[in-house]
């Protein structure tokens, strides 16, 4: 599971549309007034999740572009082996190396 504040989500709004998508829901469905979560598919919620824990601490647009870019393009496999690590007990680490491995800064 990963929060995310408002600035967060709006820096990841594709990746918030594209799991929101593959999880069979509409875009429409996203509303600041929503009184219900919206239920995410497994694989959608770990890309997210992945998406968000990694751009946190990013500023650079250039930078969370190509991170949001690069864990779209991921397989499940790897989607679900990244955010492994990122939610384990070096998770800032591996998070870390994730946003150097895409982003190649």
């Amino acid at each position: 599971m990963a929060e995310a504040d408002a600035g967060h989500v709006q820096r990841a709004l594709d990746a918030v549309i594209s799991a929101v998508r593959a999880s069979g829901h509409r875009p429409s469905a996203l509303a600041p007034h929503r009184p219900n979560p919206i239920a995410l598919s497994e694989t959608a919620g770990v890309r997210l999740a992945l998406t968000l824990l990694t751009i946190a601490p990013l500023s650079r647009p250039d930078r969370i572009q190509a991170v949001t870019s690069g864990i779209a393009a991921m397989s499940v496999e790897e989607t679900y082996y990244w955010y492994a690590l990122s939610t384990g007990p070096s998770s800032q680490r591996a998070r870390r190396a994730l946003r150097v491995y895409l982003s190649g800064t």
